[in-house]
């Protein structure tokens, strides 16, 4: 009887540790920058991909500020931001740019998720971060795009509406208002 004991719980002591290198593939494999923090705030461990992103070792991480990859002009912002979500306990979301393991620096989505207690005390952050350089670099040349549009209707007094026969939708460039005599509100 106790020899069938101490094979369920070597099997099961297998299956347990099976399922923590399981775990541990999945977080280091995913593609997106993981990373936990201690209820204090101070990094306890971060994936492969963060490594890998940021050329910073999980030895040289864990215990270091939060910031230690954030660009200087959005440290501040981002050390309230988060000072105000360990505060609270409330979830934090917000862009700001990281260093690469190159040294350029692209801009992140961060979300930082609090893990309570059966009391509601924090005992630990879960943190992720998404590269949105790409789409910050779309979004500011279709803005671009759209200035330069707007500004070449004003030059030609020219106007354009658009009209999604399927929604209903019509939209009006700014000189079309000012060519029709309409207010925009």
């Amino acid at each position: 009887e106790q020899k069938r004991a101490e094979d369920r719980l070597r099997r099961s002591e297998a299956h347990r540790a099976e399922a923590e290198r399981d775990l541990q593939m999945t977080i280091d494999t995913i593609p997106i920058q993981v990373s936990s923090y201690r209820p204090d705030g101070t990094r306890e461990f971060v994936n492969r991909a963060w490594q890998e992103y940021t050329g910073v070792s999980q030895q040289d991480a864990a215990g270091r500020s939060w910031g230690i990859t954030v660009h200087p002009d959005d440290f501040d912002a981002g050390e309230r931001a988060w000072r105000e979500s360990l505060a609270t306990g409330r979830p934090l979301r917000m862009q700001m740019r990281f260093r690469r393991a190159g040294g350029e620096y692209r801009w992140q989505l961060v979300h930082r998720v609090p893990l309570p207690d059966e009391n509601g005390n924090v005992i630990r952050w879960y943190g992720v971060g998404s590269d949105i350089e790409d789409q910050k670099r779309a979004e500011n040349a279709l803005r671009k795009s759209e200035a330069y549009l707007d500004q070449a209707q004003q030059l030609s007094h020219t106007g354009s509406f658009g009209w999604n026969v399927a929604s209903g939708d019509i939209a009006w460039s700014r000189e079309a208002y000012q060519i029709l005599g309409v207010d925009r509100t």
